[in-house]
């Protein structure tokens, strides 16, 4: 789920796959359903995503990691609200 500009929701559900051939980087792609809500519901359409890009793991215990990612989402929302592409840049921590 991520909070857009003025006020709006966009929230992504679907599988992914990552593939690490290197020991800390390798690539993602996904795709699934996208819902898209205005921040005062004037407008709520959904729709199809792919998404794909570069990612960096760097494991800092046996179960605990950082993770870097960067890449592109294509968003269609058919006539409603036509093609989106949006980058994507996230840090994150992983447990596992």
């Amino acid at each position: 789920v991520v909070a857009g500009q003025a006020g709006s929701l966009l929230a992504l559900v679907g599988p992914e796959l990552q593939v690490m051939p290197l020991l800390w980087a390798g690539v993602y792609l996904g795709t699934g359903w996208t819902s898209l809500t205005s921040d005062d519901s004037s407008v709520r359409t959904g729709g199809w995503y792919v998404r794909g890009g570069a990612m960096l793991e760097l494991p800092l215990t046996t179960r605990f990691a950082a993770s870097l990612r960067a890449g592109l989402s294509r968003l269609d929302y058919g006539s409603a609200a036509g093609v989106l592409l949006m980058p994507e840049l996230s840090l994150g921590l992983s447990l596992y």
